[in-house]
């Protein structure tokens, strides 16, 4: 029950620093903008509202569940994006060090989990891509 309190007490903190710090009317004058920058391209502006709400939500979850962790893999998997467009960024993520002292079908747990996570992280890579390329 404590431990409940102290979620519940966290994710309090992080709304009203979000009140605070005018994150929803930055939120609110960033979807007008997004909705026009539609309209003039000739995009629904429905399509761009769920992209919108779909950004925001992420924005919100991910500092709600900040795993320093995660964030510092999605980096490097970023990186590996925008740095010539990896063919590959399982690649350029890989241990290969850690790889050779695993045995077999330890090798394709890591790689499955690890494809897993890439393919997350170029989810979210390319829904902020095209959220950005909206904003512009």
């Amino acid at each position: 029950m404590k431990r409940e309190r102290g979620a519940i007490r966290s994710f309090a903190i992080a709304a009203k620093g979000r009140l605070a710090s005018g994150f929803w009317q930055e939120a609110r004058v960033a979807r007008e903008a997004s909705v026009e920058r539609a309209r003039s391209v000739g995009k629904s502006s429905e399509e761009v509202l769920g992209m919108f709400l779909s950004q925001i939500k992420s924005q919100v979850v991910r500092a709600a569940e900040s795993d320093p962790a995660e964030e510092v893999f999605y980096q490097r998997v970023r990186t590996a994006m925008c740095d010539g467009g990896a063919v590959n960024p399982l690649a350029s993520v890989l241990d290969r060090d850690y790889m050779r002292e695993l045995t077999d079908t330890e090798r394709e747990r890591y790689v499955f989990t690890l494809s897993e996570r890439v393919k997350r992280c170029i989810q979210r890579f390319e829904q902020e891509e095209e959220f950005v390329q909206l904003k512009a």
